[in-house]
């Protein structure tokens, strides 16, 4: 519940940035955010937490808890040196870099460089204090202590709204000093993190007193794991969040480009993080214990039954979402700076994401498999090979389709890097049940028609949407529609996907009775 509020947070957050920075501002401020992002995921959230929790969960049982605070001590003060070092030294280079020189070679305006540098330079300690929030976050869950971790984004979005809010009502001499309002805000909600952590860490009796030891071996065996996951996670990375916003910046004409495909990617994470990431969280660890056990079998049909859940929920919540992109981007964001252009350019950018949320789920799956077996090159190698690919569709597609040509060469990079680690998986452990997963598929796509059909019916009997109408006409044209495919999708679902609707109702029922 509170990830989804953080999401719900997210939006409102972004709605309110768009309607109080113009296009020109609003894609300084987001390509800049891009750069604490990048490393959040590779040293915070993603490679390095799924290095450091196993090891220090082990230590913990193994050794006691003072052993693991000393270890979790040393990562965090490591961690936090070296990002420290990375700061001074990306700060450094920003005020060195000829700007002049740089625009021309990315074909861009030097002040509207100039612009994403000073933002960039006010956000880049963001960079270590979110990597180091992240190894904190792994040390409370790893004593069961969850709520913070998971309220910790909210409150970063609470801050962000509040501080555009504000900006939005200050009269400011020019309007670049909006934006760099909204940016220290953003770091004031670092330092609120900062300090909840420090406080919720004492009460469980650890501190963040620095120490140093690189011969711990705990400390070695997460060094060892983290450096070949970065390589991994460090392609998809630059893949979505650098390529598509750099190529963006630099080769979309006018402003506004990184503006709609950053928010027409916040609004695929909804599905995608509520079907993809959660059901990659729940089947990670009992993939994990299978392999370990030798079990093969066990694991496959594990596999193969989130698969089949995966492109269950994921089909239906990308056609809705791809059939209904235009009023549910006017609902949420054409206010302010935000025009009606701008509606039709993000929804074109979330239409070709949108396309690319079964394939993204699916590879985080083929993916955690491999990572299960403890094999990391070769989905390491697969996402290296894939980046080239968007590179090369980025360039090619960026031109006669703009932000859209770049979201749908996201996803079909997903798709080839899905159908490649599919292959590949089977090579390795032979058969993976492809012909249950085909045809589950097969079911959802016709019950996915009947959504479709239920969906456009409904827009077209609620009838086109006036040039200005109110939030609740805007509001029915998303709610009727949504609510409608719903009903039309779940009746014969239960019918005709009887093996998804009842993995689902298990769950379901396991966590009313918990």
């Amino acid at each position: 519940m509170l990830t989804l509020s953080s999401r719900v947070l997210g939006l409102c957050r972004d709605m309110i940035s768009t309607a109080v920075l113009n296009a020109y501002l609003s894609d300084a401020l987001y390509l800049a955010w891009t750069v604490p992002n990048i490393f959040r995921n590779l040293f915070g959230e993603g490679a390095l937490s799924s290095a450091f929790i196993p090891v220090f969960t082990r230590v913990l049982e193994q050794e006691g808890r003072a052993r693991a605070f000393l270890l979790a001590r040393r990562v965090i003060t490591c961690i936090g040196l070296f990002l420290f070092a990375v700061v001074l030294g990306l700060v450094g280079l920003s005020l060195i870099l000829p700007t002049t020189w740089l625009s021309s070679f990315l074909g861009t305006e030097p002040g509207k460089l100039a612009d994403v540098l000073v933002l960039m330079r006010i956000l880049l300690p963001y960079l270590a204090i979110v990597c180091v929030l992240a190894q904190c976050q792994a040390v409370l869950n790893s004593l069961n202590y969850f709520f913070l971790p998971a309220l910790s984004p909210a409150i970063l979005n609470a801050v962000w709204i509040a501080a555009a809010i504000v900006a939005g009502f200050l009269a400011f001499e020019n309007e670049q000093s909006r934006a760099v309002f909204i940016a220290c805000g953003i770091m004031v909600g670092g330092g609120v993190q900062v300090l909840l952590f420090v406080a919720a860490l004492k009460r469980q009796g650890f501190t963040l007193r620095p120490s140093v030891n690189l011969n711990d071996s705990g400390f070695r065996r997460v060094l060892a794991t983290t450096v070949p996951m970065i390589v991994g996670v460090s392609a998809v990375q630059m893949n979505v969040l650098l390529v598509d916003r750099g190529v963006a910046y630099a080769l979309i004409p006018g402003d506004g480009g990184v503006t709609h495909l950053f928010v027409g990617n916040r609004l695929m994470q909804f599905p995608f993080a509520l079907i993809g990431i959660a059901l990659t969280t729940a089947v990670f660890p009992l993939l994990s214990r299978l392999s370990a056990a030798g079990d093969t079998d066990g694991m496959k049909e594990n596999f193969s039954g989130a698969m089949r859940i995966n492109f269950f929920l994921s089909i239906p919540a990308a056609a809705g979402l791809m059939l209904l992109a235009h009023p549910i981007i006017s609902l949420f964001f054409q206010r302010g700076e935000f025009t009606p252009d701008r509606v039709d350019a993000t929804a074109c950018a979330l239409i070709g994401y949108t396309v690319g949320i079964p394939f993204l789920s699916a590879g985080m799956l083929l993916t955690r498999v491999f990572y299960a077996m403890g094999q990391w090159r070769l989905p390491v190698l697969v996402s290296c090979i894939l980046v080239l690919v968007n590179i090369g569709l980025d360039l090619l597609l960026v031109g006669p389709f703009a932000e859209a040509g770049i979201s749908a060469a996201t996803s079909v990079s997903a798709l080839l890097q899905a159908i490649l680690l599919f292959y590949l998986l089977r090579k390795k452990i032979g058969p993976l049940g492809g012909g249950a997963l085909l045809s589950g598929i097969v079911r959802t796509f016709l019950l996915t028609a009947f959504l479709a059909a239920a969906v456009l019916g409904a827009l077209w009997v609620i009838g086109p949407e006036p040039l200005t109408s109110s939030i609740v006409s805007k509001a029915m044209r998303v709610l009727v529609p949504v609510l409608l495919g719903f009903i039309v999708f779940t009746i014969p679902a239960r019918w005709l996907c009887r093996f998804e609707w009842n993995k689902i109702m298990e769950v379901l029922a396991g966590r009313r009775k918990a």
